[in-house]
């Protein structure tokens, strides 16, 4: 399942196939941001069946800010 720093793609929903990263996880439901449209402080509420892990994780110290955050996934991007 799903952790914290987990670099994710949003497989349905208005914003699919963009990159976030998991916040959080409850029991069937999954926090995203991606520092741009679902900010740190106001993250997107997502089901996990409409997301897929892309065997990338962050380091926590990138979830410190909306602008380093939206960095580093931009980074990610170009590499996957």
């Amino acid at each position: 399942m799903f952790k914290r720093c987990n670099i994710v793609r949003s497989i349905k929903g208005r914003d699919k196939d963009r990159i976030s990263v998991v916040l959080s996880v409850l029991d069937k439901a999954v926090y995203i941001a991606d520092g741009k449209e679902h900010k740190l402080a106001e993250p997107k509420l997502k089901n996990p069946n409409h997301i897929e892990y892309l065997n990338c994780d962050i380091d926590e110290s990138f979830l410190s800010g909306d602008k380093r955050l939206r960095k580093e996934l931009n980074r990610l991007k170009n590499e996957i």
